[in-house]
């Protein structure tokens, strides 16, 4: 579990196609939606799609909003719970 939370990371960079941001620059305890990396419902919308295809979680629209932080994501990955 631990070598997904760097996975994450970077699938966020690619996903959002962050210019100049390397994995260490997300801060894995900040929060996705809401938190420190600022950003948009957009973003946000595009990293409910990633997890969903990538891993196969699925997320409510009512839980888009609290999408966990690098850290966390990982254990509602692996149990499919979101949240």
């Amino acid at each position: 579990m631990d070598g997904l939370a760097p996975e994450l990371r970077t699938r966020i960079i690619d996903t959002l196609s962050l210019l100049d941001v390397v994995p260490e620059d997300i801060d894995p305890d900040a929060r996705l939606a809401g938190g420190g990396p600022g950003f948009d419902s957009i973003d946000v919308l595009e990293l409910v799609l990633m997890l969903e295809k990538e891993y196969g979680v699925k997320i409510d629209s009512k839980e888009a909003g609290s999408t966990p932080s690098p850290r966390c994501a990982p254990r509602r990955i692996l149990s499919g719970k979101t949240g």
